[in-house]
């Protein structure tokens, strides 16, 4: 039995010390194949602690790996590379392999497009989406182009595209329970941005009935009213935004 196939069968079983006994030798094989690079860091993946990962000597030994690799090797497993990186957090390395990302299938798209905008670079992420055929009509096959278009949508701050996008995703993928929460999101943040309108022009109703001196009958109660409305909208705001986890407020350009 091939290496790789006995690792997927490891993975499966979910026999973490066999998987990533197995995963080290064949990191630290000299010249590894393709396939067994994609599922000793799909073990790597599966099974290593994040943060031990990244201050341990997998990581080390992973490096080590990429540099033994020929150019060519490095390029042919550039995705599953970036796959890795992305998946563990390390948006800085694993944008080093997305030189081939016009390729890549969706999956590899999906985190290609993540790391970009974990990275700030929304202007690349865009034009990495523009560089997919399939996508020019603005949206997706499969859940994983669906949520890195929505991705796109949410860092410009065109929640109601995001909601599309994420509405008509087919949700049959690993990712689907993503796809659902991130669904619930969007329709928040969509709300959310229309109560910061409404306030405002709420804002404006203040300060118009404070400084109205002709007031006739009731005076003040227009004001009044005005104030408990902005109260009620700022209670109901803050009640939505806790309802979207907070690591993800930054992608809605909602403050933490």
């Amino acid at each position: 039995m091939r290496r790789d196939q006995e690792l997927e069968g490891f993975i499966d079983l979910g026999m973490k010390k066999e998987a990533l006994r197995l995963a080290d030798e064949i990191l630290a094989c000299p010249r590894p194949r393709a396939r067994e690079i994609e599922v000793a860091l799909q073990a790597v993946g599966v099974f290593a602690h994040r943060s031990a990962y990244r201050s341990g000597t997998r990581r080390a030994k992973i490096e080590t790996m990429i540099e033994r690799l020929p150019k060519q090797a490095r390029h042919m497993a550039g995705e599953c590379l970036l796959l890795h990186y992305a998946s563990v957090g390390d948006y800085q390395r694993a944008a080093d392999f997305m030189s081939n990302a016009k390729r890549f299938s969706p999956q590899g798209f999906y985190f290609a497009v993540e790391s970009l905008i974990g990275l700030d670079r929304l202007e690349d992420a865009v034009a990495l989406a523009e560089s997919r055929p399939a996508l020019k009509r603005g949206f997706g096959d499969n859940d994983y182009e669906c949520e890195a278009l929505a991705m796109i949508a949410s860092a410009k701050g065109d929640h109601l595209a995001a909601l599309f996008a994420r509405l008509n995703a087919p949700k049959d993928t690993p990712i689907t329970r993503h796809v659902i929460e991130a669904t619930a999101e969007s329709a928040l943040a969509l709300v959310i941005l229309h109560l910061g309108t409404h306030l405002q022009k709420a804002e404006e109703k203040r300060k118009a009935a404070a400084s109205d001196s002709l007031e006739l009958c009731l005076p003040g109660l227009q004001l009044a009213l005005v104030e408990v409305e902005l109260r009620s909208c700022e209670r109901l705001r803050a009640k939505l935004r806790r309802l979207i986890p907070e690591a993800s407020r930054p992608l809605y350009k909602l403050e933490p």
